[in-house]
């Protein structure tokens, strides 16, 4: 369990028995323990500055879509327009918050740079709840950069993210807003085989941008797939954009 990757490792147990047979099966394994919270995961990207912390933009997780991928706590991707429609300005401004806080500790401890956030909202409490700190340079960095290079002149994550290691003041500029974009990932599924080749061909004709993988592993990436528009109509529903990519990889 503890070298498990993008939710590989985590498990909902519905009852005693379930409980048991792991506890048979992995008699002297630690395992971290949590209640349910069931709604949306989002993420946002910082940097830890010499004076402040930098946020990035807020995306919403995508995570354990069937037509993506079979395991349904692994994530998938990134939306950043829907963060817009299902949070409130005073939402987004908390998560921001949050993040402020963990780089202001992290900054204590000698952190420069990247890192990133994930929290989930608890849609029965209307509530927030900060579910890990990722120390490193986030996955969706990249994506984001680039549709912050699209979207206006202003910095993206990843140029904050130099400017901090190499000791340049970061105050003087803002980091581009961006309120669109999303990407997906196609992870290798146990009954799917694809054809990657005439998959990124589709897409690519149908205006997205696709790196393909070459991975034959269980679960790992086939293809990352990034548009300029969102992909993501409501939490866990596809929009028409998402379900073109769906159909054009099927």
């Amino acid at each position: 369990f503890n070298h498990a990757h993008t939710g590989e490792g985590t498990k909902i147990i519905k009852n005693a028995g379930e409980l048991s047979e792991l506890a048979r099966l992995f008699p002297n394994r630690p395992a971290r323990v949590s209640q349910y919270i069931d709604g949306p995961v989002f993420t946002l990207n910082a940097v830890v500055t010499e004076k402040e912390t930098s946020c990035g933009n807020i995306s919403y997780q995508i995570t354990g879509l069937s037509q993506f991928t079979d395991n349904p706590f692994s994530t998938i991707g990134n939306d950043w327009a829907l963060p817009h429609k299902i949070l409130s300005e005073k939402e987004r401004e908390e998560i921001r918050g949050i993040a402020q806080a963990c780089g202001a500790r992290m900054k204590k401890d000698g952190w420069q740079g990247l890192f990133g956030i994930d929290l989930i909202y608890d849609t029965k409490n209307k509530k927030i709840f900060l579910l890990e700190i990722n120390a490193r340079q986030p996955a969706s960095t990249t994506c984001e950069s680039i549709l912050q290079k699209m979207s206006g002149t202003d910095k993206t994550i990843f140029e904050s993210h130099i400017s901090s290691l190499l000791g340049l003041q970061a105050t003087s500029y803002k980091l581009q807003a961006i309120k669109n974009g999303a990407q997906i990932l196609m992870r290798k599924k146990s009954n799917q085989r694809i054809d990657i080749k005439k998959a990124r061909a589709k897409l690519e004709s149908a205006g997205f941008s696709v790196i393909p993988y070459e991975n034959e592993v269980l679960n790992k990436e086939l293809l990352r797939i990034r548009s300029d528009k969102g992909i993501m109509k409501s939490h866990e529903k596809l929009n028409s954009v998402g379900e073109a990519i769906a159909s054009l990889i099927s």
